[in-house]
């Protein structure tokens, strides 16, 4: 469909949604390198999610409440992919008018 080719097999709501969420973090980041301080959302190990516990899900609940966002670091096969999926990534968002600030 239209604002999906650079998609592939992802399918074109995913799509969209990935390019949305990337020029979300565009501005967020953008918006606190202009304060001069970085952005750091709240972190948490793909272990944690994978077997929570009631501290992990006290942590993941207070993340998205406060911040709305968290870091999900050690994901397993990620840096694998992450290239392939970053290009994909900036394809689709350039390719995509919902995507477009």
């Amino acid at each position: 469909g239209r604002g999906t080719r650079a998609c592939g097999a992802v399918g074109p709501r995913i799509c969209r949604t990935m390019a949305v969420l990337a020029a979300t973090l565009a501005l967020l980041l953008g918006a606190s390198g202009a304060r001069g301080d970085a952005f750091r959302p709240p972190r948490l190990a793909w272990s944690e999610l994978a077997a929570p516990t009631e501290a992990s899900r006290a942590a993941l609940l207070e993340a998205l409440t406060e911040v709305g966002l968290v870091s999900i670091a050690d994901v397993p096969g990620l840096s694998e992919h992450r290239a392939a999926a970053l290009g994909r990534l900036r394809a689709c968002a350039a390719d995509s008018p919902e995507a477009q600030v």
